[in-house]
């Protein structure tokens, strides 16, 4: 007996076992699947919601991610299989130098085409309907455009209350769309107090937050806010526990918070960089210098669990970058 002539429910759980493997980082499970899936007809058939459970378009320009999507949408015997979708929007070559030569973003709406990526975006949204988690991120100067042009679509009540999983760097315009978001995943540095605001009380559900902020961290007070039953928050990609900390101090339900590495919470501990070591560095003097960084980083490590426990009084875990994992309810 071949596989070809297996019952089509047997071959299901046979994609689903590969499948399974990806997820377990064994070997090139993803590869085989694929290999699998063209030696039978039948076996094409089984293996097919497996192949196109996670699609991941990265690093393309608004007008090759409109073609992509538009390709896959028309094939609804996939997209209906969809159930991870993941845009990674760039900037074209010549937009990209342009910026770089001018650092003027005026000539950004007219060299991407933004209007036909939010028009495709809907579309594809709704050929999704196992979709349980997207992400839309995007260059930082097509943030505004494609939001502009994702708006007037997003108010005529598009809904997906199906996702549960959602990261992106659109500030704005796609609060109202996932009102089940369980784990949001949110740049917010260019973010105002309304957008904020509108965020915080849009999403009811969240229980996972992770925060992405590179100018500063105040905006997030009205955020967080209306956020006070979230229980795991993440902050990147850096922050100052002294001043920063106690803006997040609404989040009274909060049990795991993530940090960033020791070196980026502006807590005293400063390790030198790769290569800056000075080579007529004696062994005595090295020592000392290893002796006194071990000093900053214990003094870091215990501020920062001293001012985590006090903004967060329900905290149990504490994980501070790749420095450790500190179980604060002992």
């Amino acid at each position: 007996m071949s596989l070809s002539t297996l019952n089509l429910d047997v071959l299901k759980c046979i994609c689903d076992a590969v499948c399974d493997m990806q997820k377990a980082d064994v070997g090139d499970a993803a590869g085989l699947l694929k290999a699998f899936s063209l030696t039978d007809k039948r076996i094409r058939r089984a293996s097919v919601p497996n192949l196109y459970r996670s699609v991941t378009i990265q690093s393309k320009t608004t007008r090759e991610c409109t073609e992509l999507m538009s390709a896959i949408g028309a094939a609804a015997h996939l997209s209906e299989h969809i159930r991870s979708f993941a845009l990674d929007v760039e900037l074209s070559t010549p937009a990209l130098d342009l910026f770089w030569d001018t650092g003027d973003q005026t000539h950004i709406k007219e060299m991407e085409d933004t209007p036909g990526f939010a028009l495709a975006f809907v579309q594809i949204l709704a050929k999704m309907p196992a979709l349980r988690h997207l992400a839309l991120n995007s260059h930082t100067c097509l943030v505004e455009p494609i939001a502009t042009d994702l708006a007037p679509h997003l108010s005529r009540a598009v809904s997906l209350p199906d996702v549960k999983s959602l990261s992106t760097t659109l500030y704005f315009c796609l609060w109202k769309s996932f009102p089940s978001v369980t784990t949001l995943s949110l740049e917010v540095g260019q973010m105002t107090s309304d957008e904020a605001q509108l965020w915080g009380t849009a999403l009811r559900s969240l229980k996972n937050v992770t925060l992405r902020c590179s100018y500063g961290w105040r905006v997030v007070r009205p955020l967080v806010s209306h956020m006070q039953h979230i229980v795991e928050l993440t902050l990147a990609p850096r922050i100052d526990l002294e001043t920063d900390l106690a803006l997040f101090s609404p989040l009274r339900s909060l049990v795991v918070l993530n940090l960033p590495g020791l070196a980026l919470l502006n807590a005293g501990f400063d390790p030198p960089w790769c290569g800056t070591e000075d080579p007529n560095t004696t062994p005595e003097e090295r020592e000392r210098e290893l002796q006194m960084l071990k000093q900053q980083a214990d003094s870091a490590r215990m501020e920062a669990k001293r001012l985590a426990q006090n903004t967060f009084p329900r905290l149990r875990t504490l994980r501070i970058g790749h420095d450790g994992v500190y179980d604060l309810a002992a």
